[in-house]
């Protein structure tokens, strides 16, 4: 009897002892099944886009595959994001953007490619989709098919600013667009004005676009390298007040009818710094200056048809 009371403590131990490695092994089991949980959710939120490149070719099969295999290993992270708002804009100008976004979206770059927007923008027509809408051309406002697609490469130009990736190709607009400000626009118009960045990460990354009812976004994602970039607040400088309105006749509205484009916005320049460093303490660093002009409130009025 005594023998037995003197073995219960040891018992009691041991069952302790086995408890608590089973409970540790519960907590690393979750834990576990957490970390794939989110592992897997950043790998579906980036190859749900993905698996929509074109596969017409052979080359693009083979970016697709690795950018999949990049994927499954866990390998490629944010890079760089970007948000900007058209709220306020027309029915037609909201689905350019939505239009703009999803065709130059979901794209694989390979190390030392250069991505062009227009390229992968593709023709802008209303035979292609896009309705006409307001679009600065030759230093005033008209209706072309298209209008709103330059909020789509202004929104792109800013994540590859955040990505740290060198701009080759970037124009401003010609005045000040309410929509995003002055300063970090991209203006595109083809065939001739485009805009271009180059990936010297040394690995693919992958573009992709994702609209609201208001919003548009772009994210690159990459294997990280190390690199830092920053941009020095906009510098703004010869700032000139904006004229009278200007009202245009269009036959297109009901008579009497009033719309306004654009609102009144001061003619100025900017100049931004941005800077890339890299872990081998090696830096670049671009200037960005954009000169615009002092514009005033556009309106078109409705115009009776004899």
């Amino acid at each position: 009897m005594k023998k037995i009371l003197r073995e219960k403590p040891i018992l009691y131990a041991i069952s302790a002892i086995f408890l608590g490695a089973g409970f540790a092994l519960l907590v690393f089991a979750l834990l576990m099944d957490q970390d794939l949980q989110a592992r897997q959710e950043t790998q579906n939120t980036v190859l749900s886009g993905a698996e929509k490149v074109k596969t017409s070719d052979k080359k693009e099969l083979e970016k697709l595959a690795f950018f999949n295999q990049q994927v499954k290993l866990s390998k490629m992270v944010l890079l760089g994001s970007a948000t900007t708002s058209f709220w306020g804009s027309s029915a037609d100008r909201i689905h350019n953007i939505a239009l703009g976004a999803q065709r130059v979206s979901d794209v694989v770059v390979q190390p030392g490619e250069v991505y062009s927007f227009l390229e992968h923008l593709g023709e802008v027509s209303v035979e292609s989709g896009y309705k006409k809408e307001y679009v600065i051309s030759a230093g005033s406002t008209k209706k072309e098919a298209g209008g709103g697609v330059c909020q789509v490469s202004t929104t792109l130009f800013r994540a590859v600013l955040d990505a740290g990736l060198p701009v080759l190709e970037r124009r401003g607009h010609g005045y000040v667009v309410s929509y995003y400000g002055p300063g970090l626009d991209a203006t595109v118009y083809g065939p001739w004005v485009d805009f271009k960045f180059l990936n010297d990460t040394g690995n693919p990354i992958v573009v992709k676009s994702k609209t609201t009812n208001s919003t548009v976004s772009f994210e690159i994602w990459g294997i990280p390298d190390g690199r830092e970039a920053t941009t020095t607040p906009i510098k703004i400088t010869d700032i000139k007040e904006p004229p009278k309105p200007v009202y245009i006749p269009d036959y297109s509205l009901s008579a009497g009818k009033l719309w306004c484009t654009e609102k009144p916005a001061r003619g100025m320049k900017t100049e931004v710094i941005y800077t890339i460093k890299r872990p081998d303490g090696s830096q670049d660093s671009q200037i960005f200056k954009t000169k615009y002009k002092a514009w005033g409130k556009r309106c078109y009025v409705g115009v009776k048809i004899n």
